[in-house]
């Protein structure tokens, strides 16, 4: 076994070559519910150590990564039945099913009203500021202010299929601008509506849409 003074390496040399046993080193496990996370010491490279600037912790994490771009789909989705459906006389409900691992309300809400972002201005003074906005390239907000006002609200949810019918979380979310408005109690279910100029959003409970489509509890329905 190979060591620095004082320093313990799990780096052996067998005929000339070295073997790394870094499995056997010490481990420690932390959970929190479906979370877990596992810690273990792995020595920096004898060219390392000591160096400064030499980055001390590191992670390793799975191979596979690619960037999320869920909002950028619900947009698409959104952008082309609005497009498909523009002469209508009456309100358009477009519903999107997100079949992505990923899916929460910023996903939804960049979808609709433009990504956010913070602005940073510089005072006369030297001093600054920043805000919380939105990139104006939502489906229903863009540059030019309103757009696609023929949607007057949209369904959004998040991997549904047959096994998932009793939990899946539907709500219907109101168009501010459109042009046709959904009555908010022409369905049932949970609503989520936008108050302007300020944007607040309020949400209204509602009946799950197990109970409206009749889905038996348990279900699926045991053999």
């Amino acid at each position: 076994m190979c060591r620095n003074p004082g320093v313990l390496t799990y780096d052996w040399t067998k005929n000339g070559e070295q073997i790394r046993r870094y499995q056997e080193l010490p481990r420690l496990d932390w959970a929190l519910g479906e979370f877990s996370l596992a810690f273990r010491p792995i020595p920096k490279s004898p060219e390392l150590r000591g160096q400064p600037g030499a980055r001390p912790v590191g992670v390793v994490m799975p191979g596979a990564m690619r960037a999320l771009n869920t909002h950028d789909a619900i947009r698409t989705a959104i952008e082309r039945k609005a497009a498909k459906y523009r002469n209508l006389d009456c309100p358009l409900l477009v519903a999107v099913n997100v079949m992505d691992d990923f899916c929460d309300d910023d996903d939804i809400y960049d979808a609709l009203f433009g990504e956010q972002q913070v602005v940073v201005r510089r005072q006369r003074d030297g001093g600054w500021t920043h805000e919380q906005a939105r990139i104006p390239n939502g489906a229903w907000h863009g540059r030019r202010g309103a757009r696609n006002v023929g949607a007057s609200a949209a369904i959004i949810v998040h991997q549904l299929v047959p096994t998932t019918l009793r939990v899946a979380q539907v709500e219907v979310i109101h168009n501010p601008w459109s042009a046709h408005p959904l009555a908010a109690d022409l369905l049932p279910l949970a609503q989520r509506s936008v108050r302007l100029p300020g944007g607040q959003i309020d949400r209204r409970p509602g009946t799950s849409a197990a109970v409206v489509l009749g889905i038996p509890k348990p279900w699926p329905i045991p053999d």
